[in-house]
């Protein structure tokens, strides 16, 4: 039931607050969970020298996400509710839309500003990442996209279908993972098996969530969206810089063996678990494995 406004009442605004608010939180719950056996396994998998070159490449996957979000993800979670609150879904289109085209014109500027920097500079230590640039592109460029689909549906008190399409993810990307170890892991395997994960995120999103994006549009000023979310992307670049993934790059930047890159990555992982009581035996299990 709605208001003629089309604002809900305010106590089913609450209960899909509420609701909401528990679909995310236990999304994400199961998700980290996934992540963090996934993350195990490629570890064993791949061997210390080579799981700290896959370190590697997710950082750098990570610097050019951080470089081409222009906190885009933030100021749509921010507007997107003002929008339907008002007008309804023809707005919310015209702006996704636009978001999405901004976000991979961004993405492939920054891409080949990246390459020509890598082949102008050449770092000695990272020439043995030059194999795996194309895979590493490929799969950037749809991580670029998915998150813009997860926060719409955030913003629009959808968590249970976001939640759903990314934990099923996660889920198939620790299924590929386990095939992988049982077969023999590859980083070009891991990756391939990710840029797939990370289609199918897509794919399910863009089906599931159709309304978002076929039927008619209104126009809105795209200009708040993007000044807000550019005054928040200077903090995401610097968070990246003092984080954990500018620590991995710096650290197989300026070494010449990737091991540890790799320690310090595994090291990470446990500290940031390990006070979480759901998932302390798997990270007593890491250290001791």
């Amino acid at each position: 039931m709605t208001l003629p406004s089309g604002k809900f009442p305010a106590r089913s605004l609450a209960e899909e607050t509420f609701r909401s608010t528990l679909w995310n939180h236990a999304g994400k719950l199961l998700e980290y969970g996934a992540l963090y056996a996934t993350s195990i396994f490629i570890a064993r998998g791949l061997g210390v020298e080579h799981n700290g070159e896959f370190a590697a490449l997710v950082s750098l996957s990570q610097l050019l996400l951080v470089a081409a979000s222009f906190g885009l993800e933030t100021s749509l979670n921010k507007f997107i509710p003002e929008l339907e609150k008002s007008t309804g879904i023809e707005q919310t289109r015209y702006l996704f839309r636009r978001v999405v085209l901004l976000r991979i014109l961004l993405y492939l500027v920054i891409a080949f500003i990246g390459l020509i920097l890598y082949s102008t500079i050449k770092i000695e230590s990272l020439s043995s990442l030059e194999s795996y640039l194309f895979l590493l592109f490929l799969y950037t460029g749809l991580r670029a996209i998915a998150p813009l689909f997860s926060i719409l549906l955030t913003a629009q008190l959808k968590t249970a279908l976001s939640s759903r399409i990314n934990v099923l993810t996660r889920l198939i990307e620790l299924g590929g993972v386990l095939f992988l170890a049982s077969t023999g892991m590859s980083i070009s395997g891991v990756i391939m098996l990710f840029i797939g994960a990370s289609s199918f995120q897509i794919g399910s999103y863009g089906l599931l969530s159709s309304v978002n994006l076929i039927g008619g549009e209104r126009p809105v000023s795209i200009h708040p969206l993007v000044t807000f979310g550019g005054i928040f992307w200077v903090n995401t670049i610097v968070d990246f810089f003092l984080g954990r993934q500018g620590d991995v790059l710096f650290l197989r930047a300026l070494l010449t063996s990737p091991a540890h890159a790799s320690l310090y990555d595994v090291a990470y992982s446990v500290t940031q678990l390990a006070p979480l009581q759901p998932f302390r035996g798997l990270a007593e299990k890491k250290m001791t494995g």
